[in-house]
């Protein structure tokens, strides 16, 4: 082969290489983005199983307005 022949050859495989590479980032870009969702999600959840405790319940805390509004919040970006 001819020196043109191959650095168009070696020119090619590094673009189809360089493509690859920008390919597989913006995939770890969106496994990343669709792992802090699921991670806002399961936060939601644990939120909704929590029980509060005597202390929260007697008085001390937020008012169960404001947590119904957090709660509320939540899942609105959650469903965004």
């Amino acid at each position: 082969m001819d020196p043109v022949s191959l650095f168009m050859a070696a020119t090619a495989a590094f673009n189809t290489v360089k493509k690859l590479v920008e390919a597989g980032q913006e995939i770890e870009g969106v496994l990343g983005q669709i792992g802090v969702w699921m991670g806002k999600v399961s936060e939601l959840q644990a939120a909704d199983n929590k029980k509060p405790s005597i202390f929260k319940r007697i008085g001390g805390g937020k008012s169960v307005e404001q947590e119904a509004m957090e709660l509320l919040q939540r899942r609105e970006s959650v469903r965004k």
